[in-house]
């Protein structure tokens, strides 16, 4: 028995089963454990319309049962939730794994709690941990739903750069309701893509100004140069396409390039190492993850969201980074977290032309 309240009224008796994922769906798996918690029953009642219907007199067994019991929860993540909503932080446990994150946030789903109550919790959960053990695919979802933007920056970060192939988030539990929008995923694709664009950009750069060149040593050293990119296994870029950009700027680091001694005071004397770094360098600095404040449609930047719509592609960067708690950002970071708000303009479009229709008569 754990006394979350030492003067609670009720037992809620956690039933917690083995992993679902690996039994039948028509056969309950194997019971890991059975705990009691003493709570008061009044703390859930307002806690929880989950509760409240289950107490409700007259309408469920439960309502009169002692104790009640609740199958299939983690019994440390309901632990948790209990020492929460009783206000008994002192003794609340922290040492959660990241798939006992998401069946906390299943539990929070299951009885209708509010996940932001857990906020600060989570953010001293995140900082106990050395997050390079952690799978980045599995924490996007806590960090949105626990609005860690630390976290969630980092997070996306990390896919966007070290990713390879088509990116998606990482449910350990069998909730497959928990989930982000899809449209997040979009985006970090669409961020792992436009990397891909610069740095393809700036490996071209001196290629295009060979190809622009009229001495007659320019087509050899153009092949050289591109000979020297290929035997390193990063050119061209579309034939690595299954290779993480991280893996491709990681090999960058060791390019090193001076055309032979030849008589021209042309563009075939460039300097390519720079000319590589440089490219390496504006790729590895573009993006800074997704900002959970630049999503949010309801603090636009210039404060109408409207005007934020039309400005997306033009703000200043005192504009684009205002509000942000992870602090200063790349453009990129502002634009490509920039979603969720084109329902907006297509309203506002609706009411300007309503309002024309009416003005007519």
């Amino acid at each position: 028995m754990i006394d979350i309240d030492a003067q609670g009224d009720l037992v809620v008796r956690v039933v917690e089963y083995e992993n679902a994922l690996s039994g039948s769906p028509r056969q309950k798996p194997p019971v890991r454990q059975i705990v009691d918690f003493k709570v008061r029953k009044e703390v859930l009642v307002k806690s929880s319309t989950y509760f409240r219907t289950m107490f409700s007199a007259g309408q469920y067994s439960e309502a009169t049962q002692d104790p009640i019991t609740l199958e299939e929860d983690r019994t440390i993540c309901m632990e948790v939730w209990f020492r929460r909503l009783h206000n008994s932080m002192v003794a609340i446990p922290h040492n959660l794994t990241l798939e006992e994150i998401w069946h906390l946030l299943a539990a929070c789903n299951k009885y209708d709690l509010v996940v932001t109550d857990l906020k600060d919790w989570f953010a001293t959960w995140y900082g106990n941990q050395n997050v390079t053990d952690l799978e980045m695919e599995q924490l996007l979802y806590p960090c949105f739903m626990f609005d860690h933007p630390i976290g969630f920056a980092l997070s996306t970060k990390y896919l966007v750069y070290n990713g390879s192939g088509h990116l998606t988030e990482e449910n350990p539990t069998q909730y497959r309701r928990l989930h982000l929008d899809s449209l997040v995923i979009q985006q970090l694709n669409a961020a792992k893509g436009r990397l891909r664009i610069i740095l393809h950009g700036g490996l071209f750069r001196p290629i295009d100004s060979l190809l622009d060149a009229r001495c007659e040593c320019s087509a050899k050293v153009l092949k050289m140069y591109e000979g020297r990119l290929k035997s390193m296994g990063v050119w061209p870029l579309e034939k690595v396409a299954r290779r993480s950009i991280q893996s491709i700027l990681n090999i960058l680091e060791s390019f090193t390039w001076t055309p032979p001694p030849i008589d021209c005071n042309g563009v075939c004397k460039k300097d390519y190492t720079s000319a590589v770094q440089e490219a390496r360098s504006g790729t590895k600095i573009y993006f800074g993850g997704l900002c959970l404040d630049c999503m949010d449609s309801s603090k636009p930047k210039t404060g109408d969201a409207h005007e934020d719509y039309w400005r997306h592609g033009n703000l200043s960067e005192s504009e684009w980074v205002r509000g942000c708690r992870m602090g200063p950002h790349p453009q990129s970071t502002w634009y490509f977290s920039f979603m969720g708000r084109r329902q907006h303009m297509e309203q506002f479009r609706k009411n300007n032309r309503l309002k024309r229709h009416f003005d007519d008569f």
